[in-house]
């Protein structure tokens, strides 16, 4: 008989080859005569999880661990798994573990600071990375995770500084250009060829990969006649969950009209929950994809007949732009997810208005531009939204102004000119709400920069997220004005402050990321909320802030206005959006698609 190594190996092969039933087979059979083996039971878990069965895999995953608690390579991949299977606080004492037993393992400590910074403790993060780099050690992963740990506190050009320089190091690496891409959407002066020529360089990298694992799947031939029939459109995302993005997505799923259009949705992750469940319901079909490669993903799509494939991601945590790489629809469409160009050719449009990308707009993106005017977006509350709205009353007539904008939206130039408004409406106060002010050190970090620039700290609220949406809604409640970021507006976060009685106040911008609260708040009928530079941001809410009649006029108003607008009207919503797909195909029947990038071949 095959030693216990040999037979993982060979399991592990046959999953990798899409044998996941034999690979069981084989392994359950070792299991029964070695069931304390360690090298069969991480065997085990990795099938596991390629079959998706992210409880079983951490099963087996934490007997391996306990049968090699010093072995710091079982350790890793524990941890891995344990992150697949939602147990972050296990994940991260797991690679704790595994760092105390090979302090100079760089990919163990890289690893460890990017769980660190999904359980959101930036601070504890950005300190192991800069340990790191202090005792000369040195990996492209490492420097991603310093930049996203330093983003995510708000030090948003440092974190540009430490990712042009790993870029300039390590430029074949395809985490550190995909961090450089997103990244340019937070700074105030980036230029728009810059975050072109890096999105751009970071699609070349994903369809390199993509064609290394067997070219594009072959082309779909259409003709004419195929104009005139109903479409199957699929709508692919990581966070068909609790997640920002289904305020949005929801309308998506739900107003496509269902005489002309079938609806499949690919969920690409395997955090399957509640909304998970509710949002099932609203498709004609639904694929639970978590487990799959990208080409196994692109094939199952090809395989539904898919004409018009929506990925609602871009360059975000989950994405699946590598299998989108691979062309298994006709038309393919980036939407909602991301607010700038993907770089990818495979991509053929992108879902805008007139207000968030101008006539002009096109020479900064990739793809071809679709405007859904008047607005791009139609938000859709939460089930659990309070019903109740009103203001809560704190018994004396302090105006507050607030933000739940993540922290790396919070740049120093949004601080510079909050500390401003606050100095022109004296009694005010800023509350601040948002994953990166778990940890004591970044809210005394934020604090402080608030103290530099004359703004007392007492009159700054510093709130960590809440665990329930219905408790996040509710603090709302204790708001007077909301202020917008930039140059990256906030999305959700406007959609909720407006449908909860909340006046947003944003700053009209240049690009895409910074156009779309003016976008939302035209659509929702509050134009004059919209300021053309920063000085007139501080006046236009220092205005509100004195107008009481007019507060208290949204305060019982807004929520209704906001329904009966635009931005909340779903039938309208649905039929523009379907008469837009449906143009796009008209157009792809008559036409090839473009052809790729000439070098990737």
């Amino acid at each position: 008989m095959a030693d216990a190594a040999s037979i993982a190996t060979q399991a592990r092969g046959m999953a990798a080859t899409g044998r996941v039933d034999q690979a069981r087979a084989l392994l359950a059979r070792a299991l029964a005569k070695q069931g304390g083996n360690a090298e069969l039971n991480l065997a085990m878990s990795a099938v596991c999880l390629a079959a998706g069965q992210r409880d079983q895999a951490a099963f087996y995953s934490d007997r391996a661990a306990k049968a090699r608690p010093d072995n710091a390579p079982t350790l890793l991949e524990h941890a891995g798994v344990l992150i697949a299977a939602s147990r972050l606080a296990d994940a991260e004492a797991a690679y704790a573990r595994a760092v105390a037993l090979a302090p100079r393992h760089p990919q163990a400590l890289a690893n460890y600071a990017a769980c660190l910074v999904l359980r959101e403790k930036y601070a504890t993060a950005m300190a192991q990375c800069r340990a790191a780099a202090r005792a000369g050690l040195e990996h492209p992963n490492l420097t991603a995770t310093h930049a996203s740990a330093l983003r995510c506190m708000g030090l948003v050009e440092e974190a540009v500084g430490v990712i042009r320089d790993g870029a300039r190091r390590w430029p074949d690496d395809l985490t550190l250009a995909e961090a450089h891409a997103t990244v340019l959407n937070y700074v105030p002066d980036a230029e728009l060829p810059e975050l072109l020529a890096a999105h751009k360089r970071w699609a070349m990298m994903v369809e390199r990969a993509a064609l290394a694992q067997g070219g594009r799947l072959p082309e779909v031939v259409l003709s004419a006649a195929d104009a005139g029939r109903g479409l199957r459109v699929g709508a692919m995302s990581p966070d068909f969950r609790e997640h920002a993005v289904v305020s949005f997505c929801e309308a998506v799923l739900t107003h496509l009209p269902r005489d002309r259009f079938e609806v499949t949705a690919y969920f690409t992750t395997n955090t399957h929950d509640h909304e998970s469940d509710r949002l099932a319901r609203l498709v004609d079909r639904w694929r639970e994809c978590g487990s799959l490669d990208n080409r196994a993903l692109a094939k199952q799509i090809r395989a539904d007949g898919i004409d018009i494939l929506i990925e609602l991601s871009g360059l975000t945590r989950g994405q699946r732009l590598g299998a989108v790489a691979l062309r298994p629809a006709p038309v393919q469409v980036t939407y909602i997810g991301y607010p700038n160009t993907t770089g990818l050719a495979a991509i053929d449009w992108r879902l805008i208005d007139a207000h968030t990308d101008p006539p002009g707009a096109e020479r900064w993106c990739v793809e071809r531009l679709a405007r859904l005017d008047p607005c791009f977006l139609c938000y859709t509350a939460p089930q659990s939204t309070p019903a109740e709205f009103s203001r809560i009353d704190d018994g004396d007539d302090t105006i507050v102004f607030g933000s739940f904008n993540n922290l790396q939206k919070i740049t120093s130039r949004v601080m510079a000119v909050w500390a401003s408004l606050l100095k022109e409406v004296p009694r005010s106060r800023l509350m601040l709400k948002s994953p990166g002010l778990r940890e004591e050190e970044v809210r005394s970090e934020v604090l402080a920069r608030f103290e530099h620039l004359g703004v007392d700290r007492s009159r700054i609220e510093t709130m960590p997220p809440t665990d329930r949406i219905a408790d996040h809604l509710q603090q709302y409640r204790r708001m007077d004005i909301a202020l917008d970021t930039f140059p990256y507006n906030g999305t959700t976060t406007t959609g909720e402050a407006l449908y909860m009685s909340v006046p947003v106040v944003t700053l009209e911008g240049v690009g895409h990321p910074a156009r779309v609260g003016e976008s939302m708040l035209r659509a929702a009928g509050l134009p004059e909320l919209v300021a053309a530079d920063e000085a007139g941001y501080v006046r236009v809410a220092a205005a509100l802030a004195a107008d009481r009649p007019r507060l208290a006029d949204l305060r019982a108003n807004l929520r209704d206005r906001v329904r009966r607008s635009p931005l909340c009207d779903g039938p309208r919503y649905g039929a523009q959006l379907g008469a837009a797909l449906e143009k796009m195909w008209a157009q792809r029947c008559e036409t090839p698609p473009p052809p790729p990038h000439g070098d990737i071949a």
